[in-house]
């Protein structure tokens, strides 16, 4: 994967966690949680441009920073839409850890 789409992965990544400590702070309903979604919706648009570029993440070609950003995009993205997030495990290497957190939120996701 080229370094420009790396270091956009790593910084949608992070726009998003801070986006969700804002979130998770607030009991209530408010705009906060409206910025995750459309953060959330984002985030998936670009990661299936940046996979149609550069092919499916392999081990060899994204150091380990960059493969945790990418895992983490995949859970926020889970619920938008499992399916790509499914053909994402299947063809990208995604470690262990984070694989199984990614595929208990989409069986999450499908029995809500």
């Amino acid at each position: 994967m080229n370094k420009k789409d790396q270091t956009l992965i790593v910084k949608m990544s992070e726009i998003a966690i801070k986006a969700r400590e804002k979130a998770v702070k607030k009991e209530e309903l408010t705009i906060e949680n409206y910025q995750v979604y459309t953060i959330d919706n984002l985030n998936l648009h670009l990661l299936k441009k940046v996979i149609k570029r550069n092919g499916y993440p392999r081990k060899e070609s994204l150091p380990k920073e960059v493969m945790f950003h990418f895992a983490h995009l995949l859970k926020d993205v889970s619920e938008a839409d499992p399916k790509f997030v499914k053909e994402c495990l299947k063809n990208s290497y995604i470690p262990k850890k984070y694989r199984e957190q990614i595929i208990s939120l989409i069986k999450f996701h499908k029995s809500s």
